[in-house]
């Protein structure tokens, strides 16, 4: 398991330098790894992760700031989610689209 300690030493050292030990815990436990990779959430945070092959495999990410361990699909929908809430928008299934509900490629 990490420790708290681990990740905020992370936290601490240069962003480069930081990838490059996150890079190399995931190797320690096994892990396969794919190289970091970002993304944009829905609520407009950025999240840096260690890409380990799956969306949803647990992996070290850098979330607003600060380090934790999940997988990046559990964290993007966590986001989605607190969108919905916060706005009242829904994400169009077909085009992927931010909008009111039943608005974009409503059917009816």
């Amino acid at each position: 398991m990490l420790k708290a300690a681990t990740l905020n030493a992370l936290t601490d050292a240069g962003r480069e330098e930081s990838f490059h030990a996150a890079r190399a815990i995931i190797r320690h436990f096994d892990g396969i790894e794919f190289g970091i990779e970002y993304l944009e959430l829905p609520t407009g945070g950025e999240v840096a992760y260690v890409n380990t092959g799956d969306t949803y495999n647990a992996t070290l990410l850098h979330v607003d700031g600060e380090w934790i361990y999940s997988s990046w699909g559990d964290v993007y929908e966590a986001a989605e989610a607190a969108r919905c809430e916060d706005t009242g928008e829904v994400r169009c299934g077909y085009c992927g689209e931010w909008s009111e509900p039943g608005g974009c490629h409503d059917d009816s």
